[in-house]
């Protein structure tokens, strides 16, 4: 078990969303803690944010290592970031 915040957010799991294949992120993220968690967790991750503009990445973003679910109102930008990083087609 490792605690961390992540970007000052205490609630980590809104803050992050992570699958084998990559992690996305805060855009606050520090770039220390960035490369703490591409090394904790082994994959590269991107920060970015969903539904046009919402830091906490997991309340729009649902995926697995076969794919992913975004909020309606992601931004084709986002998109394309989200599924880059987490390898995965929407």
């Amino acid at each position: 078990v490792v605690r961390k915040n992540v970007a000052d957010v205490e609630v980590v799991g809104a803050a992050l969303v992570v699958t084998e294949r990559g992690f996305i992120v805060h855009p606050s993220i520090d770039p220390n803690d960035m490369a703490f968690l591409e090394e904790l967790f082994g994959v590269r991750g991107e920060s970015t944010t969903v539904n046009f503009g919402d830091p906490f990445v997991k309340t729009g973003v649902v995926a697995n290592s076969k794919g992913v679910i975004v909020g309606e109102d992601t931004s084709p930008v986002e998109l394309m970031k989200i599924e880059s990083a987490l390898g995965v087609e929407a």
